[in-house]
């Protein structure tokens, strides 16, 4: 298997979990968040609505953080 990367501890992801909040949208720019986008990318997933590519995960984090509002309470 080849090796897609790896996902660093964070205590937030488990806060998120606890509160039945969905980590990415809540923390779209944290070191967890990025490294989920590239090994997704990794992978090959691909946005459903295309409007991410492997050269824009910061595009996405951001769409991500956009769309984070609507889990907000």
């Amino acid at each position: 298997m080849e090796y897609l990367g790896h996902i660093e501890c964070d205590e937030r992801v488990v806060d998120a979990c606890e509160n039945v909040r969905p980590f990415l949208p809540e923390q779209p720019t944290s070191k967890v968040s990025k490294s989920i986008y590239n090994i997704l990318f990794e992978l090959g997933v691909t946005d459903r609505q295309l409007r991410y590519d492997r050269k824009s995960a910061r595009k996405m984090s951001r769409g991500a953080a956009l769309e984070s509002r609507l889990w907000k309470d």
